[in-house]
């Protein structure tokens, strides 16, 4: 039986467990700023933290999830906005020394999108991860495998919407990131809505505020359907799972735009469940078949 050592980045917690027959085990979770400013630098602070974790334990393989870009065979992380301590930094290879196991070391969305694949049952054929947070992320795997471009980059959320001009943080105009992630759902709330709570801006919002919405991310989604024809869209994250999340309608906007009879007829979105767990199951799983 193998061992399969999952870690979940985040900027706020880094989250660890095995995966062992199919289910994550002793999950531990640890403050993110306690182990990226350790002495060494952040990858050092890591690969400490990872070593206490795995103890006299022997890890087949490691699976590392982090919020940002990492290069395409896998070998630096060069981006990650909140931990920047990790940015241009050799991460797999410091791994792979303080563990003495293979390391994988990949964009997070990507991994979420592979666990819950699996859990999906979503093993064969074309899916696409849409997934909503803070930011807007995403990832194709084709049988399982992640598709991957020159950059192996994935952003979705950067898409350029025609007609939409809102800055974004990443340095453009127009972006569907900037007018249906969390940050635009806050500058909603705090604009209209400051007595409100953000789990019910979707509640909240008037009947134009919520069309609105659903026709921006049903044009992002119509882009992806038509290029992609996936098998499944999964479409994941806090703001998917929050009350009140226009799912009907967004199927409806979505059909309205897609090419007849297909893929209107054959669309398919998912909202898996989220849990502490989805983010080391799916580095775990990612490394797993990585070995294969």
């Amino acid at each position: 039986m193998l061992n399969i050592l999952g870690v979940d980045v985040g900027g706020t917690f880094v989250r660890m467990g095995t995966l062992r027959d199919g289910k994550v085990e002793n999950l531990v979770k640890r403050s993110s700023s306690e182990i990226f400013s350790a002495p060494g630098g952040a990858a050092a602070g890591l690969a400490q933290a990872l070593k206490e974790y795995a103890g006299d334990t022997q890890f087949a393989a490691v699976g590392v999830g982090i919020p940002g870009t990492v290069s395409r065979d896998g070998e630096r992380v060069l981006n990650v906005p909140n931990i920047p301590g990790l940015n241009d930094t050799p991460l797999r290879d410091a791994l792979t020394d303080a563990l003495n196991a293979p390391v994988f070391v990949e964009n997070d969305i990507t991994m979420l999108t592979t666990g819950d694949s699996i859990r999906l049952g979503l093993e064969r054929g074309v899916v696409f991860g849409c997934y909503i947070g803070t930011g807007l992320g995403g990832a194709v795997l084709v049988d399982g495998k992640l598709l991957r471009g020159r950059s192996a980059l994935c952003e979705p959320g950067h898409v350029p919407i025609y007609g939409l001009d809102r800055p974004c943080g990443c340095g453009k105009t127009g972006c569907a990131e900037a007018y249906v992630a969390g940050r635009a759902l806050e500058r909603l709330l705090a604009e209209k809505y400051p007595d409100g709570n953000i789990a019910d801006i979707f509640d909240l919002m008037s009947e134009a505020e919520l069309s609105e919405y659903v026709d921006i991310l049903a044009h992002l989604l119509a882009t992806a359907m038509q290029l992609l024809d996936p098998d499944a869209v999964i479409m994941g994250g806090g703001v998917c799972a929050m009350s009140g999340f226009p799912r009907e309608l967004l199927l409806e906007r979505l059909s309205q735009l897609c090419m007849k009879p297909v893929p209107a007829s054959t669309l398919n979105l998912l909202y898996p469940v989220a849990s502490d767990v989805s983010g080391v199951y799916g580095a775990a799983v990612f490394a797993r078949n990585s070995l294969i």
